[in-house]
This record gives C-alpha cells, sequence and structure tokens, in this order.
C-alpha cells in the first residue's frame, strides 16, 4: 500500500504542478545504513521519508502571498535495529506529522493555526499545536508576534502534547539598528518557566555590527544566557568575529530533538563563553586560484574549562579543473579529553554541473583526561555524490568508514532521491 501511495505521489505531482503554479513542495525518500560496530544510531538499517506541500494564495501583486496551506509530514522504518531489553524503546515505523498548519497575511504578516514551528528569532519556542501570530508590522517600524499552544511530541502525534508554551516579543526596527523585548510561559513535562528576552542590533554599515541577545528566567531569578557577538570587516579581504557568552544550564532544558548536539551531555552548571574567528584572503588570482584562511579559538570558563584551537585552509582552484580544497587542524581540551584532530576535504563538479562530488578525510587523536590514560586514535573517511537530473529530480549518495583502536570499525551509507515541485 505504502508503495502504490508512493508512486501515485510521485506521477500526480507534476500534473498538478501544470495545473496551478501556486503549489509547491518537496518529497524525498532514502535508505540509510550503519553497521553494528560503534553506531550510536539505533535505527542500523532504515528507509525515510519526507514530504512537504504548501499551496499559495497570492495577493494582486502577484508577489505577496495572501493565505497559504502547508504540510510537513516525516516517515521512517527501521529494517534493521539494535536490541534493546526495554520493549517500549524498540524502534518499527514512526509516522510523525512535523507542521500542518494554514496561514492568512494581514499587516505584512501572517496568522497561523495548527501544528506550527513558531518563529523562534528573538524568544525560545517550541513546535506547538495552536496559534501564532508572527511578524505583525505596525507603523512601518515595530513588528509584534504572540503564540500559544500545546507543545507536541516530536515522536508522536498526539493532540495533548507534553505541556504548554505561550509568549510573544515586540520589535523596534529601524535602518541602522534594532531593539526589542519578550516574553515567554512554559510547562514541558514537570517543569514550567517564565522567561523574559532583551535583544537588539546596531548595523550602521555592512562593514560592521554587533548583536546582543539575553534570556532571565523570572520564577528561578537566574539569568538563562547572555549572547553577544561583534562583527567587522576591514577590507574585501579580511573580515573578523568576536562573540562573549553567558550560560546557566540549570536554568533551561534544551527542546527536544533528533540530533544529539555536542553540548547535549554537559553537566548542568554555568559557564562562560568568548573567542571568536578571522577569515583572511590570502590570494586571489585567475591564474591560480584563491586561497582563505580561517583561524578560530574558543574557550570556556567554568564547567571544567575548555579550550579549542583550530586552522582551516580553503583553496577555490579557477584554471584547468574548478574545485574545492581544504586542510584543517584543531586542539580541543575539555574535562573529559584533549583531542588532536586534522582534517582534508576535495570536492568539484562535473558534466556542467550536473554531478557535484566529494571526498573527505578527519583523523582524531585524543586521550582521556584520566591519569596514564593511554593515546586513541580514531579516523573518518568519507565520499559523497549529488546528480541533478533537471530542475525537480535530483538524487545522492554518501559512504563513510570509521576507523581506528579507539573503536570497532563502523560504516555508513545513505541514498536518497528529492523531487522538487515548483
Amino acid at each position: 500500500m505504502k508503495k502504490i501511495i508512493l508512486l501515485f505521489l510521485v506521477t500526480a505531482i507534476p500534473a498538478l504542478a501544470q495545473k496551478n503554479s501556486n503549489l509547491i513542495g518537496r518529497f524525498s525518500t532514502g535508505w540509510n545504513y550503519y553497521s553494528k560496530g560503534a553506531s550510536l544510531s539505533p535505527q542500523l538499517n532504515s528507509f525515510t521519508n519526507y514530504g512537504m506541500l504548501n499551496y499559495r494564495s497570492f495577493a494582486g501583486d502577484g508577489q505577496s502571498i495572501r493565505y497559504q496551506l502547508r504540510g510537513d509530514f516525516y516517515q521512517k522504518t527501521g529494517l534493521t535495529t539494535t536490541p534493546t531489553l526495554d520493549r517500549g524503546e524498540q524502534f518499527n515505523n514512526r509516522y510523525i506529522v512535523r507542521q500542518l498548519y494554514g496561514s492568512y497575511a494581514v499587516f505584512r504578516g501572517e496568522i497561523k493555526l495548527g501544528r506550527v514551528v513558531p518563529l523562534g528569532t528573538n524568544v525560545d519556542a517550541y513546535p506547538i499545536n495552536g496559534a501564532i501570530v508572527e511578524n505583525i508590522l505596525i507603523g512601518n517600524v515595530w513588528r509584534v508576534s504572540v503564540f500559544g499552544g500545546k507543545i507536541h511530541d516530536e515522536y508522536a502525534n498526539r493532540l495533548e502534547g507534553l505541556g504548554y508554551n505561550a509568549g510573544g516579543s515586540l520589535v523596534y526596527d529601524r535602518k541602522t539598528w534594532m531593539a526589542g523585548t519578550g516574553f515567554t510561559s512554559e510547562q514541558l513535562r514537570q517543569t514550567k518557566l517564565s522567561k523574559a528576552y532583551l535583544f537588539g542590533e546596531y548595523r550602521p554599515s555592512v562593514q560592521w555590527r554587533l548583536s546582543s541577545r539575553n534570556q532571565y528566567i523570572v520564577n528561578h531569578s537566574l539569568i538563562g544566557y547572555s549572547q553577544n557577538a561583534a562583527y567587522y570587516r576591514f577590507n574585501k579581504n579580511l573580515s573578523a568575529r568576536l562573540f562573549v557568552e553567558y550560560h546557566n544550564r540549570r536554568a533551561y532544558a534544551p527542546a527536544p530533538t533528533d540530533s544529539i548536539g555536542w553540548d547535549r551531555f554537559f553537566e548542568t552548571r554555568k559557564e562562560t563563553l568568548f573567542g571568536g574567528s578571522v577569515r583572511y584572503q590570502i590570494f586571489n588570482f585567475k591564474k591560480i586560484g584563491a586561497l582563505d584562511a580561517v583561524p578560530a579559538f574558543r574557550k570556556r570558563l567554568g564547567n571544567d574549562d575548555l579550550t579549542y584551537a583550530a586552522l582551516q585552509l580553503n583553496y577555490r582552484n579557477y584554471f584547468w579543473s574548478r574545485f574545492n580544497f581544504g586542510l584543517g587542524g584543531s586542539y580541543t581540551s575539555n574535562q573529559w579529553l584533549n583531542n588532536v584532530k586534522a582534517s582534508v576535504y576535495w570536492n568539484k563538479d562535473f558534466f556542467n554541473g550536473r554531478l557535484d562530488g566529494g571526498i573527505s578525510a578527519a583523523f582524531n587523536a585524543y586521550t582521556w583526561s584520566n591519569a596514564g590514560a593511554s593515546t586513541k586514535n580514531l579516523s573518518t573517511v568519507s565520499a559523497d555524490l549529488n546528480y541533478r537530473f533537471n530542475s525537480s529530480w535530483n538524487a545522492a549518495c554518501g559512504i563513510y568508514e570509521e576507523f581506528g583502536n579507539a573503536t570497532d570499525p563502523h560504516s555508513g551509507m545513505n541514498v536518497r532521491i528529492n523531487y522538487y515541485l515548483r
């Protein structure tokens, strides 16, 4: 039955597109494979399907959208899974409705109703079953957003959700600067939080800008975070970005997600981070190519500290055969390990840009912080191909191998076909 439905969609969608150009969408199906080795994936062998349909009705000018209906759907079937003693965690099939809503344009903004992800530019928000008033423009300088609803589980389609999330923001936006404030109230499972936000940006020219985003947990009297960044472009060859951040991980919990973030398992402590990066173009000649250097540095104080330093070299070749090539190296030290990493990549397009291919490798040598721990190595080699049949169809394939004395050999492969309805 699933194959019949998929075949119907693939054959019927182009016909729909010819009758109504307001209908757009994307459909993707793929196969993912991971060897048992040291894989963190609970689905060692699986099929994943994704679909998005968006019907838009345009205003008289033919540019702005009057109303739209949109749905985002995700389906995954596990063919081979890692064993677990908990029967409730056994994975077979998953059907997820990520978004399903209707919207209507008003005052250069939108009113959305249904299962939807709030615009999280200025305040933090969970996906909800509810309503959103998004970016309503008042007097050409004020922008107002308000949302509220039940937090929906990204791993199930239950209407009751995991709790509630409501809030909004008010922004005063001028040509060279922006300032705003916001407030949210949430209950996720057994945790209730009230959060206040203050944010702003100063952008007098394309040469430089300053930005700040801050969160305060009202009912706990704690600063959740303060994220501040500065960007300056000295000339066409040199630019720099600096940042200073404060995080109190006792004050909030990260939103549920399908991916594992680099900081997902950090202890709930206070920490201050600062660092930056520089982009410098060493040379750019038509007969030689262009070479960029990107040094970066990051330091964390608190949470047992962290030191990170890296240098990336990127070369773009212009003559004979166009390609991109890069070399990188980094050093990381935190409460668990000291790691030295070297990386290399190469990618190129073929057949007038229809085929894009690349290979990459990363080599890690690390020691655990425990006294007397021996050095371990972990390396990954991967190759990726993407072929564009036409403006609507493309296919991609990726394969990698992970090896070293730090883990069991581990292989992975994914194949995906995408269709874009325009």
